[in-house]
């Protein structure tokens, strides 16, 4: 049996449990009390080698989550005034959950299973040793904040990251900080969170006071700016950071449930979702299985008041040869079912490029579209694809789309007013826009410019191997920012070094957000002012302001990085 290092204090659990005042940590360490809080339940039964206990998804359980099973130890009482400061309980067992069902979930015996037996006390993250690992110059201030707001932990130190006498511990629970994120792994090794972490910037000397950067005057061919309806530009603010994100965001996507705007995101590694609310909140991270990198991700409510689901085309490059080039690159697409704070796997191994759009125009993507692409003769066939229990199952589509059409970058809607659904799509540095099977405007380049890029051998049979880039593209996104009931679109735009690598993609030497707008019969381009050193891989608006996804690389032949969500305000002119 394991004895409890610490008394668990009941006078003052309350100043033990308070959020750090500390700006370096607070709204992090907020979130991960929120989410490993203690929860009490019971073991139900034994089955097979395995028990279940009364706690399920309601209770805020997740797959990976650790039970310690208790046996209450005895009180500890103060000499003098005989209260009771608390109680020394005892952890004779280590509980891991593998299944949540309606009522009950499924966990297996880390540790002390003959111990344990039917009726006894169950208790989520509780009891259990924990080390910190990560850089002592920033992690020393988050590991004093976790260790207040996680009193019921066995801390056992801080370390170095790979420092050995911090792995040689085998905790049950190791936090790592790294890449502006804190991790959470079992003593095995396998990840159960992860949150976005920014350390503080040095604040600057009260003698100097910051002085806000101009914002960049419109300037180039066919980047005029949008003149609205009252005969002026819309005012907009410069740029501001609403927070850092984890890794190098490859694209993400937006969508409102009722009050809440929620992201999603996909690195190359994982999938993720975020709460927006003058910050961010991670609320659920899972991967692709298999060796598959995730590379564009979309929302999907196949339902008006149905469940959300997040739509990911992820690519498995196969390695070969003597130089290590990727000599065959297949699709993989997954769905996820998001019920926070889980993103639960519904279908796998779809050999699609995936995309989703709203085609009733009532704010909520409903249509899943699935496009076929083959490197001797790139994209192909369109299919509808529709969910029929844990398989899918693709049709035609029953509206028409352009022989050009392509799943990423694209988005359909109603561009011109008159009622009817135009197409639109970046391509090659290209929008181009159609009104049914006819092209009714293809603007000038510096168009879209994506980091989520797809290399492939365009001649798989040919004896000398010829590897293409294909930039999978932020799709546009419609909005109607000036009020006048005609939306506009919204389009990633950039400027583009001539340098091209495989897996790597276009140097992005600038970005910003451009405008479309159809007026007098005919589209005309524009662009927002405030221009970014960094590719946008992700974009949105509602009536107070545009929000971009904003990432950076290391270097040119790196695939590492970091990304912030940013957001311009909108300040329409009064009329």
């Amino acid at each position: 049996m394991r004895r409890v290092g610490n008394i668990v204090l009941v006078a003052v659990t309350c100043l033990f449990l308070a959020v750090s005042p500390r700006i370096a940590s607070a709204g992090v360490v907020e979130t991960v009390k929120e989410d490993l809080r203690p929860i009490s339940g019971t073991v139900v039964m034994q089955q097979e080698g395995e028990y279940l206990v009364d706690l399920d998804a309601r209770h805020g359980l997740r797959v990976g989550d650790l039970l310690s099973v208790v046996t209450k130890g005895p009180e500890v009482i103060h000499p003098l005034t005989k209260e009771v400061l608390g109680r020394l309980d005892e952890a004779k067992a280590v509980l891991q959950v593998t299944q949540i069902k309606s009522g009950f979930s499924v966990t297996r015996p880390l540790s002390g299973g003959a111990n344990i037996a039917k009726g006894d006390i169950v208790r989520r993250f509780a009891l259990l040793t924990a080390v910190f690992q990560g850089p002592a110059g920033q992690s020393k201030a988050l590991y004093e904040d976790l260790r207040k707001a996680l009193p019921e932990l066995e801390w056992q130190g801080l370390f170095s990251a790979g420092e050995e006498s911090g792995v040689s511990l085998k905790a049950d629970l190791v936090f790592t900080l790294e890449n502006k994120e804190l991790r959470l792994f079992d003593r095995e090794g396998h990840p159960l969170r992860a949150w976005a972490y920014a350390a503080p910037q040095p604040a600057p000397p009260e003698s100097v006071v910051p002085v806000p950067a101009p914002v960049p005057e419109p300037v180039g061919k066919d980047s005029s700016p949008v003149r609205w309806p009252a005969g002026e530009e819309v005012d907009f603010g410069s740029f501001t950071s609403l927070g850092e994100l984890p890794s190098r965001v490859l694209m993400s996507a937006f969508t409102r449930d009722l009050d809440q705007l929620l992201l999603a995101t996909v690195d190359g590694k994982y999938v993720r979702v975020f709460a927006v609310a003058g910050g961010l909140r991670q609320l659920a991270v899972t991967q692709i299985r298999g060796d598959a990198s995730p590379l564009a991700v979309a929302w999907w409510r196949p339902e008006k008041t149905g469940a959300w689901y997040l739509v990911v085309t992820a690519g498995d490059e196969i390695i070969t040869g003597a130089a290590g080039m990727a000599m065959e690159t297949r699709l993989s697409g997954a769905i996820f079912e998001f019920a926070s704070p889980s993103l639960r796997l519904v279908a796998a191994d779809l050999p699609y490029f995936l995309g989703t759009f709203d085609r009733d125009g009532d704010g909520l993507s409903e249509t899943l579209l699935g496009q076929e692409f083959t490197p001797r003769d790139g994209y192909s066939r369109t299919f509808v694809l529709e969910r029929e229990g844990s398989k899918v199952r693709t049709s035609k589509p029953d509206f028409p789309l352009p022989k050009q059409f392509t799943v990423p970058g694209s988005t359909l809607g109603d561009l011109t007013g008159d009622g009817k659904r135009e197409t639109a799509f970046v391509r090659n540095g290209i929008l181009t826009i159609y009104a049914g099977p006819k092209r009714v405007y293809e603007s000038s380049r510096e168009m879209g410019g994506s980091i989520s890029t797809l290399t492939y051998n365009n001649e798989p049979d040919a004896k000398d191997t010829r590897f293409s880039v294909l930039s999978l593209e932020v799709p546009p996104f419609l909005y109607d920012i000036d009020g006048d009931g005609v939306a506009e679109l919204l389009v990633v735009s950039a400027e583009s070094s001539v340098m091209k690598a495989p897996g790597i993609g276009p140097g992005i030497k600038k970005s910003w957000v451009g405008v479309v707008k159809f007026r007098g019969g005919m589209f005309k381009k524009g662009r927002l002012p405030g221009e970014l050193e960094n590719p946008i891989q992700g974009i949105w608006a509602d009536g107070k302001q545009v929000y971009v996804v904003v990432s950076r690389t290391t270097s040119f032949v790196s695939k590492k990085g970091s990304s912030s969500l940013l957001t311009l305000p909108l300040r329409q002119p009064a009329k």
